[in-house]
């Protein structure tokens, strides 16, 4: 896990330490990672995750089992659910490099199922993204009507004009690259974060 390093600000836009690359990225350059971090960015920014992912699939198994087995012991939402890893290291490590693609992210098919040989599927993360934001909306029971979009953070059903477009989220499922919270939402954060760090 890496160590919390606040973000910094210069000429208003927002800096993140990557420890890979030892410097300090624009926050636009990190994948977002649908709020499990305290950021909700990736540890190391998306150039050096490329260059570390690049060509090595056997190292990209071996880390995904690990953390597989380390999320259902350890994240609320897996133990609450009682989602298990029932699949061997070697049985998935075999699957993982018969189905790798760069950049590839495991899924499970069946949200409510364990992770099974016949319940995993590698997708993009883009098509995980998007999969991810549509399980969720199908659990709270929303549905957005054309031209609308749901924040998550001030639980409402607003404008797409009222979303940044940002180009790393355009998908299939979001031709258009809005992002996951609304702009009034993401400024508050913003600010808020930024006032927190400059106050101590």
């Amino acid at each position: 896990m890496a160590i919390k390093r606040e973000h910094v600000w210069e000429d208003g836009q927002e800096y993140k330490w990557c420890p890979s690359c030892k410097n300090y990225v624009l926050v636009s350059k990190f994948h977002t990672v649908n709020n499990r971090t305290w950021d909700n960015c990736f540890y190391i920014c998306i150039e050096c995750e490329n260059r570390k992912r690049k060509n090595k699939p056997q190292k990209c198994a071996a880390d995904t089992w690990l953390n597989l087995c380390r999320r259902v012991k350890e994240h609320p939402h897996y133990i609450k659910r009682g989602i298990k890893v029932k699949i061997t290291r070697d049985a998935f490590i075999e699957w993982y490099l018969k189905n790798w693609f760069p950049r590839c992210r495991v899924d499970r098919i069946n949200n409510e199922g364990h992770y099974e040989i016949f319940n995993i599927q590698l997708l993009t993360q883009n098509e995980h993204n998007a999969k991810a934001r549509q399980d969720r909306l199908d659990f709270l029971g929303i549905i957005e009507p054309e031209g609308k979009r749901y924040c998550y953070t001030c639980e409402s059903v607003r404008l797409h004009k009222e979303f940044y477009t940002k180009k790393r989220k355009v998908s299939k499922r979001n031709p258009l690259g809005l992002d996951e919270t609304c702009k009034k939402c993401s400024r508050e954060k913003r600010m808020k974060h930024y006032y927190e760090i400059k106050g101590g």
